[in-house]
């Protein structure tokens, strides 16, 4: 299941030039909840709580330009995602 919404933000992000699928994407419900739960994965992932997401999903959603946290989100992670970059830069 994974890999097929994967395959649904790339298509997303081909057709749109990006991958901020709204949470409220009538064309595709399932692909707005799986992003909705890949940035939920990554902030537990971040804090070190149990979370279903790998740094290999990671740094493949990254990849293709994927944003952990809206602009508009009401829970700032930026110092959390710059010391996951910087880690993931020195591996």
């Amino acid at each position: 299941v994974w890999q097929e919404r994967l395959n649904e933000l790339l298509q997303f992000r081909q057709k749109l030039g990006h991958c901020l699928v709204p949470s409220n994407y009538a064309l595709n419900p399932k692909l707005a909840t799986w992003v909705k739960c890949q940035r939920r994965q990554f902030k537990l992932h971040l804090r070190g709580s149990p979370s279903n997401i790998t740094a290999a999903r990671i740094a493949l959603l990254e990849k293709y330009g994927f944003e952990w946290q809206l602009r508009s989100s009401s829970y700032p992670i930026q110092n959390e995602i710059a010391a996951h970059q910087k880690r993931l830069k020195m591996m």
